[in-house]
């Protein structure tokens, strides 16, 4: 199986870890990359809409490009990226969609609502949590969206994926705050063009067990300082 190297592995992982961050909140609902350099539209392309989130509501689809956010216009899923890193808290954004195959170039305008994730849970880009805002301004986070597997065999059933351009890296968390009572093990899908947390997650009560439950032959990566305290390891499978 052919797979990233090492080095662009590690920055994916990096890159999805400060999604995790205080720093870095990107919940939009979807998960997206770069279209294409042949692509007759140039933008930030949705890879999946998760279920039940208010992007799903609004009607966007997979490979619908966003080309602009807020009036910022954007040729890539970096520029997305890094719009959504400056935002906090809980608000809506001005979206606007292209979608190939239609027939017609012309954006829809849509609003979907953004929202950023506790740091100390797995949950990734905001998109497993419900949040509400009273009228002080405090924020109150509700887990939604995880799915209980027992083999990574399920989990990995969770996201499809390019078994020759992507790699299949293990997370292994140490009592989440979504998951206060047990260590959770979540797989990432990485590649050149996209980075997405299954929503699957396996538990164990001890760290052994934790490993047992990984694919055979998976491999310890470096551990890297920037992580949230919780993620104790990272694993690549074969």
């Amino acid at each position: 199986m052919k797979h990233p190297s090492l080095a662009c592995v590690l920055w994916l992982f990096a890159a999805t870890a400060a999604a995790q961050s205080p720093q870095a909140r990107m919940g939009l609902g979807f998960s997206y990359g770069t279209t294409r350099a042949d692509a007759p539209i140039q933008g930030a392309q949705i890879i999946e809409v998760y279920p039940g989130a208010q992007a799903a509501a609004a009607g966007i689809l997979a490979n619908d490009v966003v080309t602009a956010i807020d009036g910022h216009s954007l040729d890539n899923g970096a520029v997305l990226a890094a719009y959504l890193l400056n935002l906090h808290g809980t608000r809506r954004v001005v979206l606007q969609i292209v979608r190939p195959g239609s027939g017609s170039t012309t954006p829809m305008t849509v609003a979907v609502l953004f929202s950023d994730t506790p740091p100390d849970s797995v949950a990734p880009n905001g998109v497993h949590w419900h949040v509400s805002v009273d009228a002080d301004h405090n924020r109150t986070y509700t887990p939604d969206r995880s799915v209980d597997v027992a083999t990574w065999q399920e989990a990995m059933a969770l996201v499809p994926r390019d078994k020759v351009h992507e790699s299949s890296l293990w997370s292994l968390y140490d009592h989440p705050r979504d998951h206060p009572t047990s260590y959770v093990i979540r797989e990432t899908v990485a590649g050149g063009a996209r980075t997405v947390i299954s929503p699957g997650a396996l538990y164990a009560n001890t760290v052994t067990e934790a490993h047992s439950k990984l694919p055979p032959g998976s491999t310890l990566l470096p551990k890297d300082p920037g992580n949230p305290k919780n993620l104790i390891e990272v694993w690549i499978a074969p």
